[in-house]
């Protein structure tokens, strides 16, 4: 406990440092087994641009994982979203679907790739509107070892559909295992926006998982 304690104190001051300059996004998830190949998972996510402010955002999502082969699994959400605009939440409606594969070979480093489908609509006046599609191209390598701690960094790049790349997501994190059914992640975020003016947008994202 003693060599943890100094690592948690490092993250929480990271944390609290970094959320006072930047976005935080903040992350409850609960995943249920309902055969050896199937589970449901259910997360619901505040996020703020200003941690003095309301949230931004609102997203719950509930979706469903099936385990294709081994290390092969395929994914199916939707996505409800709510985003502030002018003191009033716009709603959106997101589906995606993940195919995901796992590279075991090099352990203690494992390598994750992931594809995702994404197609987002808005809700109007007028009915649902096409919003965004993208494909998103995501690399994530992770260190598992015999602590409960596991350090990992990612990116993830999105491609809109008809047109081209216009962002790039890096991401570094450690989730740490509370107990055999509980996990929390603690990371930080970088979105660069490509072929554009805006300025990167860096974000603290914490979250809570509990499997059963």
């Amino acid at each position: 406990m003693k060599k943890i304690a100094p690592i948690i104190i490092f993250i929480s001051l990271f944390s609290i440092k970094s959320i006072a300059q930047t976005g935080l996004w903040l992350k409850a998830g609960v995943e249920k087994k309902i055969t050896d190949k199937l589970e449901i998972e259910v997360n619901i996510q505040p996020r703020f641009n200003d941690i003095n402010e309301k949230p931004s955002s609102w997203l719950g999502e509930v979706g469903l994982k099936y385990d294709i082969v081994k290390n092969l699994n395929l994914s199916v959400f939707y996505r409800h979203i709510k985003n502030e605009k002018k003191d009033v939440y716009k709603p959106y409606h997101r589906f995606y679907a993940d195919l995901s594969y796992k590279f075991k070979k090099l352990k203690p480093i494992y390598i994750e790739y992931r594809i995702r489908y994404q197609q987002q609509f808005a809700d109007d006046d007028s009915g649902l509107i096409t919003d965004k599609n993208y494909w998103r191209n995501k690399l994530e390598i992770a260190y598992k070892n015999k602590s409960k701690f596991e350090p990992y960094v990612s990116v993830d790049a999105f491609y809109k559909e008809g047109y081209a790349f216009d962002q790039i997501r890096y991401k570094a994190g450690i989730e740490f295992k509370i107990t055999k059914s509980q996990s929390f992640d603690a990371s930080y975020l970088i979105d660069d926006a490509l072929n554009s003016t805006e300025e990167s947008k860096n974000r603290v994202s914490l979250a809570y998982k509990f499997k059963f």
